[in-house]
């Protein structure tokens, strides 16, 4: 099986807060998980 590693990039604005990174992370994830139930996160 292969591996693949996500990189993404934020902006500056969203560097600021921790709970703000954690909310965008958190949507991310869903979306990830509706569109690729497949995929493993670890």
């Amino acid at each position: 099986m292969a591996t693949f590693i996500l990189l993404t990039k934020l902006s500056s604005e969203s560097l600021g807060s921790a709970s703000k990174r954690e909310t965008i992370g958190r949507k991310w994830f869903e979306e990830v998980k509706t569109k690729c139930p497949e995929a493993k996160v670890d």
